[in-house]
Protein backbone atom coordinates (compact mmCIF):
# COMPACT_ATOMS: atom_id res chain seq x y z
CA UNK A 1 0.00 0.00 0.00
CA UNK A 2 1.21 3.44 -0.87
CA UNK A 3 1.08 6.07 1.05
CA UNK A 4 -0.07 9.33 0.27
CA UNK A 5 3.34 11.15 1.03
CA UNK A 6 5.46 8.11 -1.07
CA UNK A 7 3.47 9.53 -4.06
CA UNK A 8 3.96 13.10 -3.41
CA UNK A 9 0.66 14.08 -2.63
CA UNK A 10 -0.91 15.69 0.15
CA UNK A 11 -3.53 15.99 2.66
CA UNK A 12 -6.48 18.15 1.31
CA UNK A 13 -6.42 20.05 4.61
CA UNK A 14 -2.68 20.53 4.59
CA UNK A 15 -1.74 24.29 4.29
CA UNK A 16 0.19 25.29 0.73
CA UNK A 17 4.04 25.03 1.02
CA UNK A 18 5.89 28.21 1.54
CA UNK A 19 6.65 30.00 -1.80
CA UNK A 20 4.35 27.42 -3.21
CA UNK A 21 2.15 29.34 -5.94
CA UNK A 22 -1.20 27.55 -6.11
CA UNK A 23 -3.40 27.24 -9.42
CA UNK A 24 -7.25 27.03 -9.04
CA UNK A 25 -8.57 25.44 -12.90
CA UNK A 26 -11.64 26.67 -12.97
CA UNK A 27 -12.75 25.08 -16.42
CA UNK A 28 -11.48 23.63 -19.61
CA UNK A 29 -11.62 26.31 -22.52
CA UNK A 30 -14.35 24.22 -24.69
CA UNK A 31 -16.76 24.65 -21.87
CA UNK A 32 -17.06 28.29 -21.61
CA UNK A 33 -20.01 29.85 -22.63
CA UNK A 34 -19.44 32.39 -26.19
CA UNK A 35 -17.91 35.97 -24.97
CA UNK A 36 -16.67 34.17 -21.76
CA UNK A 37 -12.75 35.69 -20.69
CA UNK A 38 -10.31 33.25 -19.06
CA UNK A 39 -7.16 33.35 -18.54
CA UNK A 40 -5.16 30.71 -19.54
CA UNK A 41 -3.64 28.64 -16.95
CA UNK A 42 -2.08 25.55 -18.26
CA UNK A 43 -1.06 23.80 -21.72
CA UNK A 44 0.33 21.14 -19.89
CA UNK A 45 -2.53 18.74 -21.44
CA UNK A 46 -1.45 19.22 -24.62
CA UNK A 47 0.27 15.72 -25.27
CA UNK A 48 2.08 16.82 -28.40
CA UNK A 49 4.75 19.01 -28.12
CA UNK A 50 5.05 20.71 -31.25
CA UNK A 51 1.49 21.60 -30.98
CA UNK A 52 2.52 23.06 -27.87
CA UNK A 53 5.21 24.74 -28.98
CA UNK A 54 3.03 26.12 -31.99
CA UNK A 55 0.41 27.19 -29.35
CA UNK A 56 3.02 28.79 -27.34
CA UNK A 57 4.30 30.81 -30.63
CA UNK A 58 0.54 31.85 -30.91
CA UNK A 59 0.46 33.44 -27.97
CA UNK A 60 -1.45 31.03 -26.40
CA UNK A 61 0.69 30.54 -22.76
CA UNK A 62 0.53 30.92 -19.48
CA UNK A 63 -1.11 34.38 -18.10
CA UNK A 64 -2.84 35.18 -21.35
CA UNK A 65 -6.29 36.23 -21.77
CA UNK A 66 -8.30 34.39 -23.95
CA UNK A 67 -11.80 35.94 -25.37
CA UNK A 68 -14.36 32.52 -26.58
CA UNK A 69 -16.43 33.28 -29.66
CA UNK A 70 -18.33 31.31 -32.04
CA UNK A 71 -18.45 27.94 -32.40
CA UNK A 72 -16.85 26.17 -35.69
CA UNK A 73 -18.54 23.71 -38.29
CA UNK A 74 -16.38 20.84 -36.11
CA UNK A 75 -17.48 22.01 -32.63
CA UNK A 76 -14.29 24.02 -31.90
CA UNK A 77 -14.17 27.62 -31.19
CA UNK A 78 -12.47 31.06 -32.88
CA UNK A 79 -10.18 32.10 -29.49
CA UNK A 80 -9.21 35.70 -29.58
CA UNK A 81 -5.67 36.10 -27.74
CA UNK A 82 -3.84 39.60 -27.88
CA UNK A 83 -5.89 40.45 -31.19
CA UNK A 84 -5.83 37.98 -33.10
CA UNK A 85 -8.58 35.17 -34.04
CA UNK A 86 -7.47 31.47 -33.89
CA UNK A 87 -9.85 28.75 -35.05
CA UNK A 88 -9.47 25.88 -32.54
CA UNK A 89 -10.37 22.35 -32.49
CA UNK A 90 -12.59 21.03 -29.66
CA UNK A 91 -9.46 18.86 -28.73
CA UNK A 92 -7.06 21.18 -28.36
CA UNK A 93 -9.96 23.13 -26.39
CA UNK A 94 -10.26 20.51 -23.96
CA UNK A 95 -6.84 20.36 -23.00
CA UNK A 96 -6.47 24.18 -22.29
CA UNK A 97 -6.57 25.14 -18.40
CA UNK A 98 -8.43 28.11 -17.84
CA UNK A 99 -9.56 30.61 -14.78
CA UNK A 100 -11.85 32.88 -15.01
Amino acid sequence: MLSLFATGHRAATSAPLPGAVERECTARAHLLPVGAEAVLTSVARVTNPALALRLRELGLREGATLTIGNKTAGGGRVVTVDGCRYALDVATLASLDVQR
